[in-house]
């Protein structure tokens, strides 16, 4: 019985600790430094999809303005709604909507778990409910999500709420009526289902989900991507508050 080489030993070894730790800890480094790349891939795509939603809402109130002799969405208007957490006898935008981008007409009667909207109404980059997104039935029960975008308050029926005493500050608007379609925001990401000059801090609506920034969309149908902490003062009454759109 002879001797083995000692290259033959080690080679029946396998690898020694001090190898095994080297090649996990080049795999530790590999990981640490492609996970922010992996990170960016993603935020990127879940921005390309709420863009894309966006769109979607951008196509529909053209499809509800065809069918309603020009006039925009209003952000809320008269009517019968099973929706009551934001007044009786008011449907919202959201509702509005609805038949526009493949659902029901309304939110049915006895809603509970089991309804859904639509997968358009929510941004992949939204983790929580923000307030006034998630509603509850008659019961106290715990109903659905609603949306993680909000409507422009501006645009349409908001007098409802102050009974007509705001007058053409949130009057219904016609599209072809609108003095700049390509700045006017009609919808934004945010926490929120409406925004308005009204609401506190109104900057902390726009929670920031795409680097550092959130998607609007636009008027005209367009949808870019702003950071609403360095929106000035006249930026937000000229293209937030629609001034001048009569």
């Amino acid at each position: 019985m002879g001797f083995r080489p000692k290259d033959a030993v080690r080679q029946a070894a396998g690898f020694t600790l001090l190898e095994l730790l080297g090649v996990i800890g080049i795999i530790a480094v590999l990981v640490a430094l492609l996970f922010p790349v992996f990170r960016r891939v993603k935020d990127s795509a879940n921005s390309a999809t709420c863009v894309s939603n966006l769109r979607q809402f951008g196509a529909a109130n053209g499809m509800y303005a065809a069918d309603h002799d020009g006039w925009m969405t209003p952000c809320v208007k008269a009517g019968q709604s099973f929706v009551t957490n934001f007044g009786a006898q008011r449907i919202m935008w959201f509702e509005s909507l609805l038949p526009y981008v493949g659902g029901p007409d309304q939110i049915p009667s006895g809603f509970g778990d089991d309804f859904a909207m639509p997968g358009s109404y929510f941004c992949p980059s939204s983790q929580i409910f923000g307030s006034g997104q998630e509603i509850f039935d008659n019961n106290g029960t715990p109903g659905f999500r609603i949306t993680s975008y909000a409507y422009n308050a501006r645009i349409g029926g908001y007098t409802i709420w102050h009974g007509g005493a705001i007058g053409d500050a949130y009057a219904d608007r016609k599209v072809f009526n609108c003095p700049n379609p390509a700045k006017i925001v009609m919808m934004a990401d945010s926490i929120r289902v409406y925004f308005d000059q009204n609401q506190n801090n109104w900057e902390n609506a726009f929670p920031q989900r795409h680097a550092g920034g959130d998607n609007v969309l636009y008027v005209d149908g367009h949808v870019d991507r702003i950071d609403a902490s360095t929106i000035s003062k006249e930026e937000w009454e000229e293209n937030f508050l629609v001034l001048g759109w009569r």
